[in-house]
């Protein structure tokens, strides 16, 4: 119920999976590599999305966990 991890979870699995290789076979997968301004909006992003979702106004109180399954 979350967009945002949603959204993350393909790179936080090759992350995890390429420290996986590299501790069983030596060798790593590819490396990404972003800019350090691509990794700053990022994590600006991901905090003003949790102030967001945590604000009990319209249309940020839809951002919160189970608020679309609320009839």
């Amino acid at each position: 119920m979350n967009p945002l991890m949603v959204t993350v979870l393909p790179y936080l699995c090759y992350g995890l999976a390429s420290q996986m290789l590299l501790a069983l076979r030596g060798t790593a997968l590819p490396q990404v590599v972003l800019p350090a301004n691509w990794i700053r909006v990022f994590a600006i992003a991901v905090i003003l999305y949790g102030v967001a979702r945590n604000l009990p106004v319209h249309p940020f109180h839809l951002l919160a966990p189970g608020a679309l399954l609320e009839p």
